[in-house]
């Protein structure tokens, strides 16, 4: 049997370099139709590094960090 990912879960999302845009040295990924719905928001940006320059960018990986309160 599969396993699949729970629905109110997070996962790694993965932008190849042909759903990237990269303007002088920010980058916009577009978000997808119930993203922008639901968080009112259709690109994320962000900088890249002058040491990783625009030229050798192929992918961008991006991974949810998930905030855990433990309480005694």
């Amino acid at each position: 049997m599969p396993r699949y990912l729970s629905k109110d879960g997070h996962f790694i999302c993965v932008f190849t370099k042909d759903m990237i845009k990269i303007e002088d040295d920010k980058v916009s990924l577009s978000m997808g139709w119930n993203f922008t719905k639901k968080y009112d928001v259709r690109y994320l940006y962000f900088t890249i590094p002058r040491i990783l320059g625009v030229d050798r960018l192929k992918r961008c990986v991006y991974c949810p960090v998930v905030m855990v309160c433990a309480s005694r």
